[in-house]
Formats: structure tokens, sequence, C-alpha cells
């Protein structure tokens, strides 16, 4: 199985690469380039919306730019303009709407619960999109993880069987009906073993 998602956001990208049992992933900022794989084993499976409203900056952004008009404009008024502080607050006011302009926002998928989390930009290509990778992500991991505590052979004790089961069952890996057919099925070949011997 290999799908992948390329999220491109300005120069800053996330790339996700999903394999049959790990993810590979790839993201540039203007900063680093930086790739790495996850165990698919590791993820989490719940699913976290993370959003910072943009109307903040833009009230800021509009604060800084009125503030030194009003400044100017009440100086012209009173006769009473000095143009170094004039200058130096403007150029103050504008380096505090470039800096808050420039950072990044906010509004994310994290898929979480596991020994590490895993980022997606929420609507970078579009929702739709990113929410069926995010689906096949979680779908291939549960699978990754059932296959891994599902399996037994003949020196597996009953006890730590159950014990790995019990722990799929009650993280909703599996549903009460594999349970009981995966403890039935490891009963049987117990009986199946004993009467052989």
């Amino acid at each position: 199985m290999l799908r992948q998602i390329l999220q491109q956001k300005g120069i800053n990208y996330r790339k996700h690469t999903l394999y049959s049992d790990r993810i590979v992933v790839e993201y540039r900022t203007i900063a680093k380039t930086h790739r790495y794989e996850i165990s698919l084993e590791d993820l989490g499976y719940h699913k976290e919306y993370i959003s910072v409203n943009p109307w903040g900056h833009k009230i800021f952004l509009g604060i800084c730019v009125l503030l030194p008009i009003t400044y100017v404009i009440s100086g012209i008024q009173d006769h009473n303009l000095h143009w170094l502080p004039t200058v130096l607050f403007t150029l103050m006011c504008g380096a505090l709407a470039t800096f808050f302009n420039f950072k990044k926002q906010i509004d994310d998928l994290y898929l979480t619960g596991g020994k590490q989390h895993l980022v997606f930009y929420r609507n970078i290509p579009d929702e739709e999109q990113v929410e069926a990778f995010a689906n096949e992500v979680i779908k291939a991991s549960r699978s990754c993880i059932r296959n891994k505590y599902a399996r037994y052979d003949a020196f597996t004790p009953e006890s730590d069987f159950s014990q790995r089961i019990n722990y799929l069952r009650n993280n909703d890996i599996i549903s009460d009906k594999e349970y009981y057919k995966l403890l039935s099925d490891f009963k049987t070949s117990r009986l199946l073993q004993v009467s052989y011997n």
C-alpha cells in the first residue's frame, strides 16, 4: 500500500507518504527541511482540530496602521508635528504589523493518542482529501496494531493473549464480536494442539 498527500502553503510544505507499516513525513520551512519515519504502531488515532482565529491578527494590523495615521493627523492639526518621533513611531508600528502579519496561522488536524503525533494542514489541498488521508492512516494504524497483538503461536500463554486482545477491545481497535472470535479461535487451536499431542 502506498498513498501520499502533498500540502503546500506558500514556500512551506508537508508531504506524508503512507506505506503498509510506516508513514514517512517530510516538511520544509524557510529555515529547514526535515524528513522522518513513524511506525504505524506508534501513531494515535484520535483526531484533534486546532485553529487560531486570524481576526486577532487583522485587528492588530489595522491598529498598527491607524495609530501612525492618527498621530500624524493630530500633530498636523496642533501644528506640533516633530518628524523624528513620528518616523520612529511609524517604523515601530510597521515592524509590529509586519511581524504579526507574517506569523504562521494555525489551522491543523492532529492525529494524537499514540507515542507520536501527526500534523496535517486541515484544508490544503482541500478538507475532504485531508480527512480521507487521515482516515486511511487511522485504518492502517489500527490494522497494524491488530495484526501485532492478535498473533499467537503454540507457545503463547492464554493469559498473555487474553491481555493483548483485551487491550485491543478496550482501545476500540476490535469490536466485541472480533474479540470473542479471536478468543474462540485461540481456544480451538489449543484444543487441537492438545488432541494432536
